[in-house]
């Protein structure tokens, strides 16, 4: 008897052990009670919070949910800068979340939080539907500072995909360079030919046989920069992955409505004729 209630006991330890162990936690065990739903600010179809994201923030960042729900004013700040950047894309991060705070402030801390351990390289995989990614530092300028935070941010993962490949960040390069007037609208113009359009040049740039991919791009200085150090005709599987690469970056860019960004900035007005009077009017009216 005394063996089989100590048996019982042991088992009832284990099971209890095993639901602590089970608890959400950032560091160990949560000091603080969290609802993740009170931060979510990603909603499906109909209003109700995503619970792919409830569910992330309330087991990887618990504590500080828990926290900034009990400080006045943090939570709303916190889901008003999250729908910020649901609504305006990664490019414009940095404007939304900046009511937060630098580091050390609880909202832009669990604003970090949820970015590291609930975002994703690539939007449509993060839980609460933010990009984790940081542009690599070295990246030249995308054509214009406008053109540069929507790449960037928009794409970060691919130009970084693409910076860890010689061959494509020469390539990608080459058209920041040598197609800088041109490469806003032959971005905009690839966007308009619609999203199969696209497909189908990521989809003949990656194959074996490659095809003419300039009449699908439509960008002849684009297509002479990836040509240039990955060639589509007689190239190595290397030369392949890189031209890839390169053009599923230019193809994310005009996907994300970027090509506007990138156009080249219109000339200032004329400051009139050179020997024109600056003098004040006649007040006769002669």
């Amino acid at each position: 008897m005394a063996a089989a209630l100590r048996s019982v006991v042991l088992v009832a330890i284990a099971v209890a052990g095993g639901a602590l162990i089970a608890l959400p936690s950032c560091e160990g065990l949560p000091s603080k009670t969290c609802f993740g739903e009170h931060a979510n600010a990603l909603t499906a179809e109909g209003g109700a919070a995503v619970a792919s994201c409830t569910s992330c923030l309330q087991e990887k960042c618990c504590d500080l949910v828990g926290r900034c729900d009990e400080q006045q004013g943090c939570i709303a700040a916190f889901r008003t800068a999250h729908k910020c950047v649901l609504d305006n894309g990664p490019d414009d991060e940095s404007r939304c979340i900046d009511p937060l705070g630098g580091k050390g402030q609880l909202g832009r801390d669990l604003y970090d939080c949820m970015r590291a351990r609930c975002g994703a390289g690539r939007v449509p995989d993060a839980p609460c539907g933010i990009s984790s990614c940081n542009a690599d530092p070295s990246v030249v300028l995308f054509a214009t500072p406008r053109c540069d935070r929507c790449i960037s941010g928009s794409c970060c993962q691919e130009v970084n995909e693409c910076y860890a490949d010689r061959r494509c960040k020469l390539a990608l390069e080459c058209i920041l360079r040598d197609c800088k007037d041109t490469v806003g609208g032959d971005m905009s113009a690839f966007a308009d030919a619609g999203a199969a359009a696209v497909r189908a040049v990521l989809d003949s740039a990656c194959a074996v046989n490659p095809g003419n991919v300039g009449a699908l791009v439509g960008g002849r200085c684009i297509v002479a920069c990836v040509e240039a150090f990955a060639p589509f005709d007689g190239g190595t599987a290397d030369d392949r992955r890189a031209r890839c690469l390169a053009l599923g970056t230019y193809a994310c860019g005009a996907e994300h409505a970027c090509g506007p960004e990138c156009a080249p900035a219109p000339p200032p007005p004329p400051d009139g004729d050179a020997g024109a009077e600056t003098g004040p009017p006649d007040a006769s009216g002669d």
